[in-house]
């Protein structure tokens, strides 16, 4: 009898029923309830885009069996604040990051259909949860990132600038664990709300037509 090839044998652990891929490991961000929970209807999910978020969650990539060194990235997928970009700038990067070790959580974050500061209580809640449970899910409590692209990057520009801001507790026990991120990597991302380098589109999602006073520390610094 023959041997079978090392691809086929891969490619039938692929299509072959008896072979199914497990469900990926999804962590609520909010168990114990949404906070400013809004009836917005169901989320849409089509062509790697996710819409009109109202649980949010992180969704668990692991690192390659032979090399996990610790490391946790939190990934935000961009979309101006209107959607996600899912597939492309959050679980492509989640799988690259994976071969380097790292353990990866893309995050399912809230946008316009909220405002601010929704994202920004999902982004420091997704940093204060992994922080509580780094045992649990084998990282070094000292070394989790948030990684974001366009809009994303403001996110995680956010979470850098603003982990401490009252905007983004709400009341919980783990609002006493540090929200602070310990790396950021921002690509191309939304790096402003006012000023020739703001884009209009994500500040409008974010916070409206006419955006009042008080929310303009909104605006991040790349420096």
């Amino acid at each position: 009898m023959k041997k079978i090839a090392l691809p086929i044998l891969l490619a039938m652990s692929i299509t072959s029923p008896g072979f199914a891929a497990a469900e990926p490991t999804v962590l609520p961000l909010w168990p114990e309830g949404v906070p400013g929970l809004k009836d917005i209807g169901p989320e849409k999910n089509y062509t790697g885009y996710i819409q009109n978020v109202s649980a949010p969650t992180l969704t668990l990539v692991g690192p390659a069996v032979d090399r996990p060194n610790g490391t946790a990235v939190i990934v935000a997928p961009g979309g101006g604040y209107v959607r996600l970009s899912n597939d492309r700038e959050g679980t492509q990067y989640a799988t690259w990051l994976s071969t380097l070790g790292v353990t990866t959580f893309v995050l399912k974050y809230r946008m316009q259909e909220f405002g601010h500061p929704a994202p920004l209580q999902d982004v420091l809640r997704a940093v204060r949860l992994l922080r509580s449970r780094a045992a649990e899910f084998g990282i070094d409590p000292n070394r989790i990132g948030v990684m974001g692209s366009s809009a994303g990057g403001h996110l995680a520009a956010s979470a850098g600038t603003l982990f401490d801001h009252p905007a983004g507790r709400t009341g919980n026990d783990l609002d006493k664990v540090s929200a602070r991120p310990d790396f950021l990597m921002l690509m191309y991302p939304v790096i402003a709300m006012e000023g020739p380098a703001a884009h209009l589109g994500s500040r409008k999602s974010l916070l409206g037509e006419k955006p009042p006073l008080k929310t303009s520390f909104i605006t991040c610094s790349a420096g």
